[in-house]
Parts: C-alpha cells; sequence; structure tokens
C-alpha cells in the first residue's frame, strides 16, 4: 500500500468503522446476471484460462457501508480502458466513468514510468493468466500481463459492487475537487477537504 492510499485510508478510517468485506465467490459470479460480461472482457484482455479467476486482491478501503478503491499511476492505460468500454458501466458505477477514461488515454506515461519493470510488468501468476507479456517498457503486441491483470481486478471489483449491492467508489490521485488534485490535496496534508470529498462522492 502506498503512502498516498495510506493517508487517505487513515482520514476515512476516523470517520468511519472499518469492516471486512469478503471478496466475490465463482458461484456467485456464475449465479449473477454478469458471467458472460465477466467472460466476454476477460477474452478480450487475453485472459487464457478456461476458468475466469475471482482472486482479486483486498480491498483498499473497506467500511460497513461502502468501499473506497484508491487508484494511482499504475491503474490507467489502454487496458482499463478496455475494461471500462464494458457495456456493464451504462448502468452500474459509483464514480465518473467518462473521466476515467480520458485518465486512460491521457496518463498511459505514467503508468509506465511507475510500473514498466520486474513485477509490476509480469510474473508467474499473471503470464498464466494472460498472453505472454513483452519485453519490459514495451506496450507493443502483447504488452504486459501485469497491467492486463490489474484493469481485469478492478473490473472484477466493480462487478462485486453491483452483485454485493455495496457502492465501490473509485477514487483517481487525477481527480479533482476544490480545485486541485486528491494527488496534491494529499500532498499538502488539506484533511478536511479530503474529507469534504469523501461526502461528496457518497452524495
Amino acid at each position: 500500500m502506498g503512502q498516498r492510499q495510506d493517508k487517505f485510508k487513515e482520514i476515512t478510517l476516523k470517520k468511519f468503522t472499518a469492516f471486512k468485506h469478503d471478496k466475490l465467490t465463482l458461484r456467485e459470479l456464475e449465479n449473477s446476471n454478469l458471467f458472460n460480461k465477466v467472460s466476454e472482457t476477460y477474452k478480450k484482455l487475453g485472459g487464457q484460462l478456461e476458468t475466469v479467476p475471482t482472486n482479486y486482491g483486498p480491498w483498499d478501503i473497506s467500511t460497513k457501508d461502502f468501499i473506497i478503491e484508491f487508484d494511482e499511476e499504475r491503474h490507467f492505460n489502454r487496458y482499463r480502458l478496455e475494461t471500462l468500454h464494458s457495456s456493464f458501466y451504462d448502468n452500474n458505477s459509483n464514480f465518473l466513468v467518462a473521466n476515467y477514461k480520458d485518465f486512460c488515454k491521457d496518463f498511459e506515461s505514467n503508468c509506465l514510468s511507475a510500473a514498466s519493470w520486474g513485477k509490476n510488468w509480469k510474473n508467474d501468476s499473471t503470464e498464466k493468466m494472460f498472453l505472454q507479456s513483452n519485453v519490459d517498457a514495451n506496450l507493443s503486441g502483447n504488452g504486459s500481463s501485469r497491467w492486463r491483470q490489474r484493469a481485469y481486478y478492478d473490473f472484477m471489483k466493480d462487478i462485486t459492487s453491483s452483485i454485493r449491492n455495496i457502492p465501490v467508489y473509485r477514487v483517481s490521485i487525477y481527480d479533482k475537487f476544490c480545485g486541485k488534485t486528491i494527488d496534491s490535496l494529499l500532498s499538502n496534508n488539506d484533511n478536511n477537504i479530503i474529507n469534504d470529498f469523501i461526502d461528496e462522492i457518497r452524495k
């Protein structure tokens, strides 16, 4: 967990009580009306497994009534953009999808600066789940299997929000509030404004 996420989590949990929400199970997904959308998106991302994966990581900030996913540089790239084109987002989202699409287009270079080598680029798990990666930092061809996996798991967390009926609010470092980016507000320790922002996204 990065320092910015730690700080955002600390601010949130001073106001709201922490609560652990379980991950979505494959059975829940299969019994929902969203399985086909997940399967379609997984294949579009180059998914190689016969069964769609559901073992995403822990929630970033989890309270009883809502969850916040804090998205920094590594979450905005061509693969996340692909997931955002799913028709699922036509009627399901607790964030501004259009803004997220723009962030994916405008800030992919920041993702490359932050995650173009080592396990940020590929690992044994991601190479099994998706197409075999190109050489580090080369987005042509198959690009990065780890980037694909992160985009897919972000999509799965949004899917979970709908199936479980628990709001999952996405906060990007590029989001703006009171004329400043969330990144800037956190850097400047503008905690009161961050609190106002949390109230705003929950309206």
